[in-house]
């Protein structure tokens, strides 16, 4: 039962990584014409994605690793 819970919890996280970019809006213009330093949306938000991947498959395999001790223990 426990591995059931953390799989969905990681499979919480990972679809919130796919759609968090997409919520994301950037700033408006200013009311008395064009902003020439618009914030960008997706300016390292590429490189948080692939550091969340990165942080998740070691958290995934440190699980499974304590996982297969505690069945070996038994």
């Amino acid at each position: 039962m426990k591995q059931l819970t953390s799989c969905k919890t990681i499979l919480s996280v990972i679809i919130l990584m796919i759609f968090a970019p997409g919520l994301g809006i950037a700033q408006p213009p200013n009311p008395g014409g064009t902003d020439p330093f618009a914030t960008p949306v997706n300016g390292g938000v590429v490189f948080v994605v692939i550091i969340a991947f990165i942080y998740g498959g070691y958290r995934v395999y440190q699980i499974t690793k304590k996982a297969r001790a505690a069945n070996i223990d038994r």
